[in-house]
């Protein structure tokens, strides 16, 4: 086993192994190494993705670990076991039984049989990818996917099983629904499985369905804070996100472009971690609920302007405190970028999910969007002192284009030479139909495959460029999920991440190649990166 170690962004690579057989072993393997630096390991279907700490552990002093370190059986023993009691009543119980030429019965008894790990997750948070079964239950996804499978729906699809952990569309045939909730939020962790544990199936009666536990509102009412009188397009509660959970199949999520969001939390003198509203697309009005200090600032966005209760109105540039008083307005908005961010002094008070306050708009982790007429609450004034900074300055795209940084790889073998060359030069231009978990971006010319073969599901990162068969580039951002199924050709620094994020639809977009030397410096590396090889 001698993993093939492809760049994955600044701070993480893909070490790559024949199949899923190995991939296991490189995950167990990794996790005995106990190497400094690594700090989240993401198994996918032939790959294990590393995220690791730039200032401590580089690529190259990985790969050599990796050359040396005595491999972990995946088929041994050990990983903590976990029993999940399943009513065999699925829709496809017997459409698996057709396609397998086995009874229903014998379907049923071969599926609790085994004893399964969970390899990878993704798809969606407590969503599991478990192996091990029976091969006689090897069966194609369905032909038409679902809209909507049930919460605990226990499905199957080609080599594995899995059990779904909340309603979500899918296509996996469905032959019954478990009993244990395999996502809980009130539960600590609130996924139930996660890579390396084995799980079993025990047999249950149908008396014995329990319906799955929801989430709890732990918001209580309060009468002091920011009123919400128009949320515009869309408004979110906003952090830092949630790092290191992908094990459970969580994305970090967090505010689109972090560095307007700590901006904001510094004019009002809150730490960088405090939890700011995010607005997209639109203006928002809110208002003040009792006496509070706010800020605005974000892409493009001019300032706010302030309804005092006896009418008269103030204008204030972003980047400044704003002192409010009980029932003043505030209307803010971006006039050239797309996400403005509002902080309040104290930082808005939600109950946390993972450590994080933030609302994924993928798996509906967190606090739900803000509606018209809820208050927010705001937490205990800080001790820091509040600041003004520089506003922010619109968009500029010398030229007409916006020139954002990236790295090549993992994938960009994936694609022909002339693909690649296509990926590099092109201009591309920013969809409308873009949101939180990914930005679409169109061009003349698609980078093509080098075949048809699709690429076996494998761990994302933040500012990954996917290329799907229609060549069309999807940017994955922070709602993005853990695992994916399309080739990455490149993947955005974090600056041009937050770039692209206050980029409106339509805005021309070009990709600069970049190098780094494994501790995040970075240098010119051309216009067009490499096809092929390690990097």
């Amino acid at each position: 086993m001698r993993p093939r170690i492809r760049a994955a962004g600044l701070g993480a690579v893909l070490a790559e192994v024949a199949d899923q057989g190995e991939a296991s072993a490189l995950f167990r393997t990794l996790q005995h190494l106990g190497l400094e630096g690594i700090s989240e390991l993401v198994p996918g279907e032939r790959t294990v993705l590393i995220r690791y700490d730039r200032s401590v552990l580089s690529p190259g002093r990985l790969t050599a670990a990796l050359q040396v370190a005595e491999p972990q059986s995946a088929t041994s023993g050990g990983g903590q076991l976990v029993r999940v009691p399943v009513v065999y009543d699925g829709p496809d119980l017997e459409a698996v039984a057709a396609l397998t030429g086995l009874s229903v019965d014998e379907v049923i008894r071969r599926h609790s049989s085994a004893t399964y790990r969970v390899s990878f997750t993704g798809f969606a948070p407590g969503f599991a990818y478990l192996t091990g079964g029976d091969p006689a239950l090897n069966v194609r996804r369905r032909l038409s996917p679902r809209a909507a499978v049930p919460a605990g729906a226990v499905g199957l699809a080609g080599a594995y099983s899995g059990v779904y952990p909340r309603t979500s569309p899918g296509g996996w045939q469905l032959i019954g629904t478990a009993l244990t909730d395999m996502w809980d939020e009130r539960r600590e962790p609130p996924a139930l499985l996660k890579p390396g544990m084995r799980v079993r199936f025990d047999v249950a009666q149908a008396g014995e369905v329990q319906a799955p536990a929801g989430s709890q509102d732990a918001e209580a009412a309060t009468t002091t804070g920011i009123r919400i009188d128009d949320p515009g397009v869309r408004l979110t509660l906003q952090d830092r996100g949630r790092a290191l959970q992908a094990g459970y199949g969580v994305t970090e999520s967090g505010a689109m472009d972090p560095e307007a969001c700590r901006t904001a939390n510094r004019v009002v003198g809150n730490t960088p971690v405090a939890a700011c509203l995010e607005s997209w697309g639109g203006r928002i009005r809110v208002r003040a609920m009792g006496s509070q200090t706010v800020a605005v600032y974000g892409g493009g966005v001019s300032g706010a302007e302030v309804t005092r209760a006896d009418g008269h109105v103030v204008h204030f540039p972003a980047g400044v405190p704003i002192p409010l008083q009980d029932g003043d307005l505030l209307r803010a908005g971006t006039l050239s970028g797309v996400y403005t961010y509002l902080a309040a002094r104290g930082g808005f008070e939600a109950a946390p999910v993972l450590g994080s306050r933030s609302t994924d708009t993928l798996s509906g982790l967190g606090p739900a969007p803000v509606e018209p007429g809820r208050v927010l609450p705001v937490g205990p004034s800080p001790r820091r002192a509040t600041r003004s900074v520089v506003a922010p300055s619109g968009m500029q795209h010398p030229g007409g284009v916006l020139v954002l940084d990236a790295i090549a790889g993992p994938r960009d073998d994936w694609f022909t030479p002339e693909g690649v060359q296509v990926f590099w030069t092109q201009i591309w231009s920013v969809s409308p139909v873009s949101d939180r978990v990914g930005i679409r971006l169109t061009g003349a010319e698609p980078p093509r495959w080098r075949s048809s073969i699709e690429l076996p599901s494998e761990g994302m990162v933040r500012g990954a460029i996917e290329i799907p068969a229609n060549g069309d580039p999807v940017v994955l951002m922070a709602d993005h999920p853990v695992t994916g199924g399309y080739p990455v050709i490149a993947c955005l620094t974090p600056e041009a991440q937050s770039l692209l994020a206050q980029a409106p639809a339509g805005t021309h977009v070009k990709f600069r190649c970049v190098a780094h030397d494994g501790a995040g410096r970075l240098g010119s590396a051309g216009q067009q990166a490499p096809a092929g090889g390690e990097k």
